[in-house]
């Protein structure tokens, strides 16, 4: 079975999120519209 681990990090104005294993890395604001980009991505 596959793990795939998702961190996100908080600030006032982004989400940072990092997949690993994949590498992948990605920034959104911390608004609804990037909420909702964050969990489209």
């Amino acid at each position: 079975m596959n793990k795939i681990i998702c961190g996100v990090d908080v600030s006032k104005g982004w989400l940072d999120a990092h997949v690993e294993p994949s590498g992948a890395a990605g920034r959104f604001r911390n608004d609804a519209a990037g909420i909702a980009d964050l969990a489209a991505w």
